[in-house]
């Protein structure tokens, strides 16, 4: 893929967001709470259980905080994992989230501290027990595979969470990426990701499916490889990339429609490839963005952080 100067040009434009993903609307997620958790494998599984470990859930909140408390309640006491105590927490978690604000029942097809494949038994594998300084001292090794593949290891985790967690982490440490053997697995591709890189991908004429929901593996991959080619000939790094471009249209575009749709004439899902499809778009509303947010600094604070992350645009 051959990127012209414009879109290289954009890209770095882009991914001048990517710090925003962590100050202004992340909430949850603090590069704090990373260097908190290298030191401590506890704060680390929570770490993991409470951000990521259910994005694929329709209760994500409900089950989140369960698993945190579950995990406070039993393991500051109990260092040493055993078969026992998995199980201990496992129906301690169950009983918190029947007991939640929604009636429902844990997804034991899904849940990671469920029994068989739970993300206990990954930790009493792992140097220390520790989710983050086992994946921190692996990508500074370059084995990325070895993370992927442990955490796919657990109920509920595929690539796509396994990749979200080994991004937040690289990023969060600003760990180098050019002795990754796998960089693939550092590229989470959700719907977002996919369709920006998608309009990329027309300048290299590589064919996507239209919409992520009719991905093959194949394409998956090959929309991950895409992020990583098209960061580096803008000579920036490809995590933060895909942070930046998550940010911008999740938190953005879309969860702040209310603020910035008619801002922006975004109307729908049919003018969503128009975010991304030129580099004179990208630009064109990138712009459109930082005026609304110099305008509305006063108002919102995630307004005022745009400006002091991106700058004029």
């Amino acid at each position: 893929m051959k990127l012209t100067k414009a879109y290289s040009d954009s890209i770095r434009l882009l991914t001048r967001v990517a710090p925003m993903y962590w100050d202004a609307c992340a909430g949850f997620r603090k590069k704090k709470q990373f260097y908190d958790a290298r030191t401590n494998w506890v704060t680390s599984l929570k770490l993991f259980l409470h951000c990521y470990a259910f994005q694929r859930s329709v209760f994500i909140s409900q089950y989140a905080e369960a698993a945190k408390k579950a995990v406070e309640e039993l393991l500051y006491v109990n260092t040493t994992i055993t078969k026992g105590l998995i199980n201990k927490v496992a129906q301690r978690n169950d009983k918190i989230v029947s007991e939640g604000k929604k009636r429902i029942k844990v997804n034991q097809s899904h849940n990671p501290l469920a029994p068989n494949g739970s993300v206990l038994s990954l930790c009493n594998e792992i140097p220390h027990k520790n989710l983050l300084a086992w994946t921190l001292d692996s990508l500074h090794r370059g084995n990325i595979q070895e993370v992927a593949d442990g955490l796919c290891s657990v109920r509920g985790i595929g690539y796509k969470i396994a990749a979200f967690w080994i991004r937040d982490v690289a990023e969060a440490f600003n760990v180098s990426l050019k002795k990754l053997e796998e960089p693939s697995y550092s590229q989470p591709i959700d719907v977002w990701v996919y369709r920006f890189i998608r309009a990329v991908a027309r300048t290299a004429r590589t064919n996507l499916p239209r919409d992520l929901a009719f991905y093959t593996k194949k394409s998956y991959w090959a929309a991950a490889e895409l992020m990583i080619e098209a960061a580096d000939q803008a000579g920036v790094r490809h995590t933060a990339l895909n942070q930046a471009v998550w940010y911008y249209s999740s938190e953005w575009i879309s969860e702040w429609s209310d603020f910035g749709a008619a801002e922006l004439d975004i109307e729908g899902e049919i003018k969503w490839d128009k975010l991304f499809s030129t580099p004179r778009a990208l630009q064109a509303n990138l712009k459109k963005v930082g005026d609304f947010c110099k305008t509305h600094k006063k108002e919102y604070s995630w307004a005022a952080s745009w400006g002091k992350v991106v700058g004029r645009t």
